[in-house]
């Protein structure tokens, strides 16, 4: 029996798969997870799929990707799948065919994809597809919470690039999928359930394949009522009481809800997280330089000291300083990134001292500084070769040395070229971005954030119809008639983008008045709840919080 399970990143399936091949390992069955340590067994496959990941990859075509992908689950069927299901076994995997044919057909508009995924198949198709579906925002919040504790921080793959309409468009075709084919596909609902109720539920569905006999599953506890208000405060009361309640069941989750908050009703939320999620709350201070935050690191510091420095990005005080100091031979890498765009000596000193452990997080830490010390770093780097992290450093400068190395690396690392014209306004920065719109479209906003002009208003009008969210946050600190039009024209559609882009605008009356509007319109996305309590809470000159979860 061969048993698939798709999803969204995040949605649970990975660790729905693995429990589900123990489970039925404890029963006596031979099972085979063709990816059940998060890698492929074979080198050629994992080079396909590292190829795919890759987020300097982003100008790969949607043919291109669909025939990778159909390359590495052919090789799949041939080496793993095949003699495993000729020997008998159960075999499970992670994502495979399914999967890609519903982003190449329904999300990328390959008419032919299905063809191309039946020959990559071969004939052979999963008995059993188990849906694993879960909100988008939760599913980004619990992809977040993972890579936290994974210590994976700072890595995205380039789907993670194309953001929440990706995640959205996928969830959207596979549940047609589902729908049309109930014999095979089976949905389980992962929104609220717990990894034990989630991994009950996968084994009651293939059950009966597997003649185990009847299984109860039981029901996941009902979710919360969602927030409702008309105020901001009201709005805020009562995200907190809802991120209260589910800390009962998904405490990363709630944690996560509530970081970089400096409030009474936050710190209550953090301190029911910390026995069980000591390390995403670790996380969850970081920017923050309050008594519980120092609390919280001082606890920590024995066990997830990569997690406490992560903590101390954007605080410049004496307490940082010292604790950098002393982190440095621990988490080297995490304590560069905590001085990015930092011109102070000190921070130029531990560049120096750390670059030969972690010289690319030392590049990085560089953006936006056009100092003397600074290019030395830089073109120490350069003899070692061009890299991405070196066009990364470059970022927001517009002077001629950085326009030459950005030529140099244009064709290798052309999303980190792109990612170091943030905000410069030069005629060959606005080349690029309209070169890179139809690759890296979320990118392209995000560089143009705060800028405003002719080039802005066009490609953000070109792009907003596909991409709301992204050109209402894109928006951030404009304060001219247009920019409050566009607001107006976007909030029912992307009122995520509409708070993230109202951060700065204090109490002004209209920006309060759009801000409870845009709640009010995503009263059911935990991300625009998210958004909401941060423009409610947070000062302007201290949103390393919303900076840690965009």
């Amino acid at each position: 029996m061969w048993i698939d399970f798709e999803g969204i990143d995040g949605s649970g399936k990975t660790t729905v798969s693995v429990r589900l091949a123990r489970r039925l390992r404890s029963l006596g069955l031979d099972v085979h997870h063709a990816r059940e340590n998060g890698q492929f067994r074979s080198r050629l496959i994992q080079g396909i799929r590292s190829l795919t990941r890759d987020a300097e990859s982003i100008l790969l075509a949607p043919e291109t990707e669909l025939l990778l992908n159909a390359a590495r689950e052919t090789q799949l069927l041939a080496e793993e799948i095949r003699p495993a299901l000729a020997r008998g076994a159960v075999v499970i995997t992670d994502r495979g065919l399914p999967s890609h044919a519903a982003i190449a057909r329904d999300v990328r508009g390959l008419a032919d994809a299905d063809g191309v995924v039946a020959f990559a198949a071969g004939g052979l198709w999963p008995d059993v597809i188990l849906c694993v579906d879960t909100d988008p925002d939760v599913a980004r919040l619990r992809k977040r919470a993972s890579k936290i504790r994974e210590r994976r921080l700072g890595f995205t793959g380039r789907k993670g690039l194309q953001g929440p309409r990706l995640a959205r468009l996928t969830r959207e075709a596979l549940l047609r999928r589902a729908a049309a084919d109930p014999g095979r596909w089976k949905v389980i609902d992962n929104t609220w359930r717990t990894a034990d109720e989630a991994e009950r539920e996968a084994l009651r569905l293939v059950a009966p394949g597997l003649s185990l006999g009847p299984v109860d599953a039981g029901s996941p506890a009902p979710l919360p009522p969602l927030p409702r208000g008309r105020s901001l405060a009201e709005w805020s009361a009562a995200t907190f009481d809802f991120a209260r309640r589910i800390a009962e069941r998904d405490p990363a989750l709630a944690a996560l809800l509530v970081a970089g908050l400096d409030d009474p009703r936050a710190a209550e939320i953090r301190d029911a997280a910390w026995p069980s999620q000591p390390q995403v709350v670790t996380w969850s201070i970081g920017g923050m330089s309050t008594a519980e935050a120092w609390r919280i690191r001082r606890s920590a510091a024995g066990e997830a000291p990569y997690h406490v420095a992560r903590s101390l990005t954007g605080l410049e005080d004496a307490d940082a300083w010292r604790w950098r100091e002393n982190l440095a031979d621990i988490a080297p890498d995490q304590i560069l990134h905590t001085l990015s765009g930092l011109e102070d000596p000190r921070a130029h000193e531990l560049r120096l001292r750390l670059w030969e452990s972690c010289p690319e997080e030392g590049l990085r830490s560089l953006g936006g500084l056009g100092d003397a010390r600074s290019w030395s770093f830089r073109f120490r780097a350069l003899r070692r070769g061009r890299s991405g992290a070196l066009a990364e450093s470059l970022s927001g400068l517009d002077l001629e040395v950085a326009w030459e190395l950005r030529g140099r690396m244009a064709d290798e690392f052309p999303l980190s070229v792109l990612r170091s014209i943030k905000r410069v306004g030069d005629a060959r920065a606005w080349a690029i971005r309209r070169r890179m719109a139809a690759y890296a479209p979320r990118q392209v906003l995000e560089t143009m954030t705060g800028m405003d002009g002719p080039e802005a208003r066009r490609l953000r009008r070109d792009l907003e119809q596909d991409y709301p969210e992204e050109t209402a946050a894109s928006l951030a600190g404009l304060d001219t008639q247009a920019a409050w039009e566009a607001r107006e024209r976007l909030v029912e559609i992307a009122p995520a983008g509409i708070l993230a882009g109202l951060q700065g605008f204090g109490r002004r009356r209209e920006a309060t008045a759009l801000a409870e509007r845009a709640l009010e319109c995503g009263a059911t996305s935990l991300r625009v709840l998210r958004k909401g309590l941060v423009f409610h809470l947070v000062k302007p000159k201290r949103a390393a919080a919303e900076v840690m979860l965009s």
